[in-house]
């Protein structure tokens, strides 16, 4: 019977080692959940499984996984690492380079950065593109992009157009960024970014050519050709050694919430979204919102644009501009939200235009 015992006691002590003991949640587990809520989210067409940090490659700057082939992946949203509102510079490794290298991160090739923007106060569902071009620097068929990006501003590089993916990211006075690439023939764009850190805001700014044949045009490196085992180069001071045009390629608005009523504003019936991550401005509060013109069919933006599905107000009680309501580019418009009498209970002024968004704004 002892021994009858002794056999049991074996059997489930065995049993609880492969059922009853919990999964591993040490320092060297990496979670792929779909986070939500999220502090970010990424679509990864690559075929790799991603970590991502914020910040730098670290191991208390780790976020969590990214599987391959994911869509809109929600990041963890860790409160030690985000904490206010503010641009963070994703960085991405591959899940083999992160166990090879997770005793000295520092070590490990990046797979990519994206410069990204976090609201503290927001929703944060602006989806991070990891295009399929990328790939491993360990890949031995692998071409390289090397940038040189000897100017002041914070440069995104994308692919095919200037509202293309982005493929890479140099940070101002960076003399070698490399990014790996699939061997082919690529159209990249050079986008500026400039964060304002008064209005919490991050803009996107398309340099373009400012006369000639191109003029209004965005500038880009046509048909770089990258080829295995080799590096191609360009130089952003190149590009626009003469200060190009700027654009912002929309208007601007602010909207000043004076009623004693939450306002929102939509346009083409999707309630948008400022540019701080709210979809509501609260009594008392400011919105700062971003409407993008769109390109013509020749590669420039038009100069002036019909706004007439423009609409602010309550939720239930949302005002819709007049047909006639026509918005110039790169101009920054102000829209006034008052207390009004019943039914509406609110007032909401006509766009009043104000400067000309300046270049030295972003400089």
């Amino acid at each position: 019977m002892k021994k009858i015992i002794i056999k049991l006691l074996l059997i489930i002590g065995i049993a609880f080692l492969f059922i009853g003991c919990p999964p591993n949640n040490g320092e060297d587990t990496i979670s792929f959940e779909d986070y939500s809520p999220h502090s970010f989210r990424i679509k990864n067409d690559t075929g790799f499984d991603l970590i991502a940090f914020a910040g730098s490659v670290a191991a208390n700057n780790l976020i969590s996984g990214v599987p391959a082939l994911a869509e809109a992946h929600g990041l963890r949203k860790d409160t030690t690492l985000f904490n206010s509102t503010g641009p963070v510079v994703l960085f991405f490794i591959t899940e083999e380079n992160y166990n090879t290298y997770k005793n000295n991160l520092a070590e490990s090739p990046v797979f990519t950065r994206i410069y990204a923007f976090y609201s503290h106060i927001g929703i944060n569902n602006t989806i991070y593109h990891i295009h399929s071009s990328i790939i491993s620097g360990d890949t031995p068929y692998a071409g390289r992009l090397n940038v040189v990006n000897p100017t002041n501003y914070y440069v995104e590089l994308r692919l095919s157009g200037p509202n293309g993916i982005a493929i890479g990211y140099a940070v101002p006075q960076e003399m070698s960024y490399s990014i790996p690439l699939m061997p082919g023939s690529y159209n990249v764009f050079p986008v500026l970014k400039y964060y304002h850190p008064l209005l919490q805001v991050l803009y996107t700014i398309y340099p373009r050519h400012s006369e000639g044949p191109d003029q209004g045009k965005p500038i880009a490196w046509h048909n770089i050709n990258i080829i295995s085992g080799t590096n191609a180069s360009v130089n952003v001071l190149e590009a626009i050694t003469v200060l190009p045009d700027l654009s912002v390629g929309g208007v601007i608005i602010k909207l000043i919430n004076n009623s004693d009523l939450p306002i929102q504003m939509s346009n083409n019936y999707i309630i948008q979204t400022d540019l701080s991550g709210l979809e509501t401005i609260n009594s008392g509060q400011n919105g700062t919102y971003f409407l993008p013109f769109g390109w013509n069919p020749d590669g420039t933006f038009p100069e002036r644009l019909n706004f007439s599905q423009l609409r602010v107000g309550t939720v239930e009680n949302m005002i819709r501009y007049s047909a006639d309501l026509e918005l110039e580019l790169d101009y920054e418009y102000t829209i006034t939200v008052t207390d009004g009498e019943a039914p509406l209970f609110i007032t909401v002024g006509w766009p009043a235009r104000g400067d000309r968004i300046s270049i030295f704004d972003f400089n």
